[in-house]
């Protein structure tokens, strides 16, 4: 749901020709956004818990995803 979103943002900031082809534009990039949030919405309501717990596992990787990139070597 989060990736779908950013076609909104790219088509927004490029000006001219634009680079960023989706087919339905902007009514069906907007309809599986809405789609997406309505099962993240029932996902949450009927496990609690477990969407937690998920959440979580996202929010530290995210957060620890800096150390481990800075650590690499770059070529």
């Amino acid at each position: 749901m989060i990736t779908a979103t950013t076609i909104f943002f790219y088509r927004r900031r490029e000006t001219g020709e634009k680079i960023y082809h989706v087919w339905g534009y902007p009514v069906v990039p907007a309809l599986f956004v809405a789609a997406a949030a309505v099962l993240l919405v029932y996902s949450y309501a009927e496990n609690l818990k477990s969407s937690l717990i998920g959440t979580a596992i996202i929010v530290t990787g995210a957060a620890l995803f800096p150390f481990f990139r800075g650590n690499r070597a770059t070529t």
